[in-house]
């Protein structure tokens, strides 16, 4: 089970998914008008910190591919996640963009899901796209956030583990929006992604730029508790 926590901004609460084991470490780079978002320096610091065993993550919300692909050769993350609109980029234009990347780079894609009325659209683009992308995250979207992600709200699962069955074969799906401590466990059940991903819900309360260790540890050991009960 990959445990995925964003938004990073200290090099205490890396050190602190360090020390936890956390697969995938999310920040936000400069420029994008994102509330987490740091410099490119103080990304590439924070980069320092994450041992081989873990990977870096950095979210775009860009849409031009040079962009994209400048700020990944400065900051040289493990995997770009790309969380602009589900189809803000076509698939021959996330392809090129793949093969852009930095020499080992991966590429996440998010797919927006909301209620039932989003199920279609999402899973027609989760099969549409799957042979362009290293990895899925399944988000919430919320207007006034640039970007898919970051509402901190559930969506329906019910769309994301029919997800899962068709393709989660071929790309793992990371599932993600208003996941806590509290309700990852059921959403691990119910969906059976290989993969959580949290922000809000384990921000400190006083801060949105700092992590709460206590809600990361939770978060954690419920994710990994409930994936090994299932043999994910």
């Amino acid at each position: 089970m990959i445990v995925q926590i964003y938004s990073l901004t200290h090099p205490d609460d890396v050190r602190l998914l360090v020390e936890l084991g956390v697969e995938h470490i999310g920040v936000a780079p400069s420029g994008q008008g994102l509330r987490s978002e740091l410099e490119h320096e103080q990304v590439k610091e924070l980069f320092a910190l994450i041992p081989r065993v873990s990977q870096s993550v950095a979210l775009t919300v860009r849409t031009d591919l040079d962009a994209i692909v400048a700020m990944a050769e400065d900051v040289q993350p493990a995997i770009v996640h790309v969380c602009y609109g589900t189809d803000d980029v076509g698939v021959e234009d996330q392809r090129r963009l793949r093969e852009m990347l930095p020499e080992g780079a991966k590429l996440m894609k998010a797919i927006e899901v909301g209620g039932p009325e989003t199920a279609e659209r999402a899973i027609a683009a989760a099969e549409r796209f799957a042979p362009v992308s290293d990895f899925y995250i399944l988000d919430t979207d919320d207007p006034a956030i640039p970007g898919i992600g970051a509402a901190g709200t559930v969506h329906d699962w019910d769309i994301s583990a029919e997800i899962v069955r068709r393709v989660g074969q071929d790309v793992p799906v990371i599932l993600a929006g208003g996941l806590s401590p509290d309700n990852v466990a059921e959403a691990i059940r119910h969906v059976r992604p290989a993969g959580v991903d949290s922000f809000s819900w384990t921000n400190d309360p006083a801060n949105s730029r700092r992590k709460d260790p206590d809600r990361v540890r939770a978060f954690v050991a419920n994710a990994r508790r409930a994936a090994a009960e299932l043999g994910l």
